[in-house]
């Protein structure tokens, strides 16, 4: 029990060394969840899929794509992307895009179409379980002292 405390305080508090084999880890994550979002995009025209579970899943993305690239605690980037997200719901709440006539295909993709109270609850959540499935993995990598 005092190993795993001692672990989980240091993933924590410490910012995360990483080793290249957990950045591609990340890394692969991130690009395959960036294809079913490209797929819910290109293909779902509505429902609980798109309108839902799409938002969870980009911070988990976010979240994927923050771990292969930063060193930083996991606590940390989960916040951070949490708070880039309700920015953007921010900016999509001033309807930005229109103000600023811009049409780009791709940005008005990256900062979706219009603002939703739920959106914020998703990207809430997608933050908390990309952060809790990082910390229990890790856990279990650690789960026992070897003998």
């Amino acid at each position: 029990m005092q190993v795993k405390r001692k672990i989980y305080k240091s993933f924590q508090c410490e910012k995360m060394r990483h080793s290249l084999r957990a950045r591609l880890s990340f890394l692969v994550v991130a690009v395959l969840i960036l294809a079913i979002e490209i797929y819910i995009a290109a293909f779902v025209k509505g429902g609980f899929v798109r309108h839902y579970l799409g938002d969870v899943l980009v911070t988990v993305m976010l979240y994927a794509f923050g771990r292969a690239i930063f060193k930083t605690t996991p606590k940390i980037l989960a916040f951070e992307i949490f708070v880039f997200s309700l920015f953007i719901e921010i900016l999509q709440y001033f309807k930005v895009l229109e103000i600023l006539d811009i049409h780009n295909l791709i940005i008005r993709i990256v900062f979706g179409g219009t603002f939703d109270v739920s959106d914020i609850a998703c990207y809430a959540l997608g933050c908390l379980l990309a952060y809790l499935t990082d910390a229990i993995c890790f856990l279990q990598k650690y789960k026992s002292p070897k003998i």
